[in-house]
């Protein structure tokens, strides 16, 4: 019994993979713009959420953003607010500490009040909201 050559299997493996990857990139794309247009739809007619024939349901969901202001002094209005080891952490802490900030206790969400937020952040950062899609089986 012969082993299979390692380097043909793993040039036939990378083939294939490249070529997976060339037709999921072709998907993302129409996927991005699927999603455009649903959110347009939801939109149009005042929905948070779709029920497919077929068992799925299509909704959209609320993402913050934070991005940096163009020549803002980022590490040092980060020091300012005395919070350093946001200095270290990736983005995702420093929107989960964003949102905290933004939190409205009585409605048990968040809301984009800069006010609510501490003045080194504002100067910073830029504070927004966008919509997502997700799709999950009902």
């Amino acid at each position: 019994m012969t082993s299979p050559d390692p380097a043909a299997r793993f040039v036939a493996l990378t083939e294939q993979k490249r070529e997976m990857q060339a037709a999921l990139n072709a998907v993302n794309e129409q996927l991005e713009s699927a999603e455009a247009d649903m959110l347009k739809d939801l939109d149009a007619r005042n929905l948070d959420s779709v029920k497919t024939k077929d068992g799925w349901t299509v909704y959209a969901r609320r993402e913050l953003s934070v991005k940096t202001r163009d020549g803002a002094d980022v590490v040092g209005n980060i020091l300012v607010l005395g919070e350093p080891a946001l200095l270290t952490a990736n983005w995702q802490r420093l929107k989960s500490r964003v949102r905290e900030w933004l939190t409205r206790e009585d409605l048990g969400t968040w809301e984009i009040d800069e006010s609510r937020l501490p003045p080194a952040v504002r100067a910073a950062f830029e504070i927004g909201e966008f919509r997502k899609l997700g799709a999950r089986r009902s």
